[in-house]
């Protein structure tokens, strides 16, 4: 994940941008643990998913739709690719972060990204492989964290 998508995710679940701090830290700026948030009841606020979007094929961008109208302060959104680029099958094309409290809110979120966002090749075909196996995803998370439908991670 990179740095300008972790530092707001881990903001909102534990209260601190660790990566805004470290900068501080390098040039100088002095922090004092008074500066650090109490802890959390529950310890977290959120959990940060990070939803990955790699080419099914080889092809050629030729248009990429939706991901400015994502909102910014619930996506933290990271284009790695561009319109004319010729893309291998398997690259890496857009990572999206974005906080949740539910198994259901992390298939809501991945099923509204997957209606909103496209990655379309010369051929008008979307590009991008989309996560759509919802009912793994929740068993997934209850074999995790406990968690079963309707429950926050941290509820047991």
């Amino acid at each position: 994940m990179s740095a300008d998508c972790a530092g707001k995710a881990l903001k909102k679940s534990i209260g601190v941008n660790n990566i805004e701090w470290m900068l501080d830290l390098a040039f100088g700026k002095q922090h004092t643990a008074e500066m650090i948030p109490e802890p959390a009841e529950p310890p977290y606020k959120c959990v940060p998913y990070v939803y990955y979007q790699f080419a099914d094929r080889d092809g050629i961008i030729a248009s990429i739709e939706g991901y400015n109208d994502l909102d910014p302060e619930r996506f933290q959104v990271s284009l790695v690719a561009h319109e004319g680029d010729f893309i291998p099958q398997y690259r890496l094309l857009a990572r999206i972060v974005f906080n949740v409290n539910t198994p259901e809110e992390v298939c809501e979120s991945i099923r509204y990204i997957n209606a909103k966002t496209r990655i379309l090749d010369i051929d008008n075909n979307n590009m991008y492989i989309q996560f759509t196996d919802f009912d793994v995803l929740e068993k997934h998370a209850e074999a995790q964290f406990g968690a079963t439908s309707g429950s926050t991670y941290w509820d047991k």
